[in-house]
């Protein structure tokens, strides 16, 4: 006769983790960190760095530099932009970023009429228009590891760190937009 004797349950804890990462608390506070790290990548596009730059931006025209005495542009001198990028609250699965800045879609996305080209500071690939993009490789692939390490922290390491080893492409869709159809 053979009899088994429950010594320790290892496997119900971990379970537990994992409910309660994905219940609204634990999602709630990944969206925050997620919130909070899409505004650290945002603001890191501002000035000369740009790793999370959609393209180079333009430099400014001759005729502005010397109007305003500097090839450096107006927005990094004062930080009024940067400084305007906020991050909301969660609020059922979703979370804003965005910027009540009067000039902010002017510079994102250029104005012709007063010969500003786009120089987009978000780290979003736009298509066509502003309403449909996706995150550019630097900041896809950063923020997939991003979001799965937070999960895994929130489940006390019971959800698995993974790296992401295929962009999100607009054939198979991104995790960020829900999108899942080509254009």
């Amino acid at each position: 006769m053979i009899t088994m004797t429950k010594i320790q349950d290892t496997v119900t804890p971990h379970l537990n983790n994992i409910i309660n990462a994905l219940k609204t608390a634990g999602r709630n506070r990944v969206l925050k960190d997620v919130g909070n790290e899409f505004k650290r990548m945002t603001q890191l596009n501002f000035g000369s760095g740009g790793r999370y730059r959609s393209k180079t931006w333009a430099p400014l025209s001759k005729e502005y530099a010397k109007k305003i005495g500097t090839t450096q542009a107006t927005d990094k001198r004062s930080g009024n932009l940067y400084s305007s990028i906020k991050v909301g609250s969660p609020t059922n699965n979703f979370i804003a970023i965005y910027t009540r800045n009067p000039y902010a879609a002017a510079i994102a996305f250029g104005n012709s009429k007063k010969n500003l080209p786009a120089r987009n500071y978000w780290p979003i690939e736009i298509y066509g228009r502003p309403t449909f993009g996706k995150l550019v490789l630097n900041a896809d692939r950063d923020m997939f590891y991003f979001i799965t390490r937070r999960f895994n922290i929130v489940s006390n390491g019971a959800l698995p760190v993974f790296q992401m080893t295929q962009r999100a492409t607009m054939n198979i869709g991104s995790p960020f937009t829900g999108a899942s159809k080509s254009i």
